[in-house]
């Protein structure tokens, strides 16, 4: 990490994730699975880390909904479209987030961890997605990589809450 982690008052770390620390979070996942000197599973990791990161911040999804994403709802277009019983949902990921996502599948591909099937799995078994505690252990363990005090609070309405997100009110 090339920078220190912004410090929380004892106050705060009760409280709201701020701006700062939810990029800085955010950014050190991607670090990470870019570190050359950690090896591949390591990499995967963190590599799923900043995906699950981007994928909260470019959508309302819980993230049952996030760590359910099926591979064939990702358009070549790079929109994702959910089906619910109110009708059909579209959301559209940036280039950050695809990065994100093909760099994950990238490195899960190398530890045979690849899933056709599911975007967010496990590293041991890409038969089955990954589960809705996995996926916010991630997003907490990645907190806690990053050094952040009181990582508990990183959750995906913080996130989108401390990005200030306009959806970030409906999460």
């Amino acid at each position: 990490m090339t920078a220190s982690a912004p410090q929380a008052s004892q106050d705060e770390t009760l409280r709201r994730l701020s701006r700062e620390e939810a990029e800085y979070v955010i950014d050190c996942a991607h670090e990470l699975a870019d570190d050359q000197s950690l090896g591949t599973s390591r990499r995967a990791i963190h590599a799923r880390q900043a995906a699950l990161l981007e994928v909260v911040c470019c959508t309302t999804f819980p993230m049952t909904k996030v760590v359910a994403l099926s591979m064939p709802s990702l358009s070549p277009w790079t929109d994702i479209r959910l089906t619910s019983e109110v009708g059909v949902s579209h959301w559209f990921l940036n280039q950050r987030s695809i990065e994100a996502i093909n760099r994950w599948k990238r490195l899960a591909a190398l530890e045979g961890a690849y899933s056709s099937m599911w975007v967010f799995h496990s590293l041991m078994d890409g038969r089955e997605p990954l589960s809705k505690r996995a996926g916010c252990r991630d997003l907490v363990d990645a907190a806690r990589e990053a050094s952040l005090e009181g990582p508990e609070r990183v959750s995906p309405s913080s996130i989108r809450r401390a990005l200030r997100l306009p959806w970030a009110a409906h999460s």
